[in-house]
């Protein structure tokens, strides 16, 4: 429809322009490359809704488990090298929690998605590691990070895997660290390693 309202325009434009003389011509010029532009600024905003540097995290259902109660404050810790050798003794998956001291998202994940039953069950198969950007700027360096929170998951040998950006919600949580669990294990099973 936008694209057949700009046909319009254009052609109506056009033909006036024959009796015109070659300033207007100039601003006829600019005003359709204008045109053109907005119209193409309201696709990309409404049409995508997505910009190359964000990741938007699909609507969570409103119901809630009300018989669920908020498992105690789950402990990360805070140097990443002494979770890579955790992990490759233990033969766990870190995952990476990136945070600001003042972001608000990443304090409603520490008292939400962290503090959900469910999650909290899987997150025992992982190494914790909450990596604060105050005290430790050289990882989000390393590790390309670009806004808080975010969440990077990484195997027991330090290979990348993937990661969520913006807050997550635990539903969204579980099925990523399901989906690193059994991608891990479908590896090991066929590397003829033997997952614990």
């Amino acid at each position: 429809m936008r694209l057949r309202m700009l046909k319009e325009f254009c052609q109506h434009f056009v033909l006036k322009q024959s009796s015109v003389s070659r300033m207007n011509r100039t601003t006829f010029i600019f005003l359709s490359l204008f045109s053109i532009i907005l119209c193409l600024a309201g696709i990309f905003r409404y049409g995508h809704g997505v910009s190359a540097n964000h990741q938007t995290v699909p609507p969570v259902q409103m119901t809630q488990n009300r018989k669920s109660e908020p498992s105690e404050e789950i402990r990360f810790l805070t140097n990443y090298n002494e979770a890579r050798n955790a992990a490759h003794e233990e033969n766990k998956p870190i995952l990476l929690f990136f945070t600001t001291p003042t972001c608000v998202f990443s304090k409603r994940m520490l008292d939400t998605t962290f503090r959900n039953p469910e999650v909290c069950e899987l997150l025992e198969k992982f190494i914790l590691v909450r990596i604060d950007l105050t005290s430790n700027a050289s990882l989000w360096q390393e590790f390309h990070i670009e806004s808080s929170p975010t969440i990077q998951f990484v195997s027991s040998n330090g290979i990348l895997l993937h990661r969520l950006s913006g807050e997550t919600k635990p539903e969204l949580l579980m099925v990523q660290l399901n989906n690193t669990l059994h991608a891990l294990s479908a590896r090991r099973s066929d590397n003829g390693t033997v997952t614990r």
